[in-house]
This record gives structure tokens, C-alpha cells and sequence, in this order.
């Protein structure tokens, strides 16, 4: 599916959308309020890769100093931050 949304890397956001995927460390999951106000957070997101820390070669290359750093180690994250969220894309702006 997401390949069938992202524009096709032969086009400049076809390639911007890729890099980021891929290359970025944060992106901004954003909910909204009772009042209707938006919520951005950041979050920590691995571009189709699994969703559990701990084990996961992927996720432990692009965080595992920050984790290590911040949590101490893998299983502190991930007993902190226990519920993986997986995101299907519907569509893309750019």
C-alpha cells in the first residue's frame, strides 16, 4: 500500500518523502485536544520496519545510543514505552 501513496522516487518529493522516511530520527504524531486543539508529540518511528524495541537490529541501530544514554538500556525503553503504534499511509502531501 505505502508504495501505491509515495510519490515515485524519480521526482524530487518522491525522494524527499523517501529520505525522510528513512533518514529521520523524529516525526510528530499529532492528536487532538477535547477542545479540538491539536497535540503534536514527537515520536521515534522506523519506516516499515517491526515494532518492538527490544531485538530489533533496525531500531537498535538508529536509537541505540540515545536509548542507552537517556533509559539506560533497550528493556528500560521498552518497559517504559511498551505499545508499539503501526501507521498505515492513506496518502502523502508535499
Amino acid at each position: 500500500m505505502a508504495s501505491e501513496v509515495i510519490p515515485d522516487r524519480a521526482t524530487a518529493l518522491g525522494e524527499r518523502v523517501r529520505r525522510r522516511l528513512t533518514r529521520e530520527t523524529t516525526i510528530r504524531l499529532t492528536t487532538v485536544g477535547r477542545d479540538g486543539t491539536p497535540q503534536p508529540n514527537p515520536v521515534g518511528f522506523l519506516w516499515d520496519g517491526g515494532p518492538a524495541v527490544t531485538g530489533n537490529p533496525a531500531w537498535l541501530e538508529k536509537y541505540g545510543e540515545a536509548i542507552d544514554a537517556r533509559f539506560g538500556s533497550a528493556a528500560a525503553f521498552a518497559e517504559r514505552f511498551s505499545v508499539p503504534v503501526r501507521i498505515r499511509l492513506t496518502r502523502v502531501r508535499g
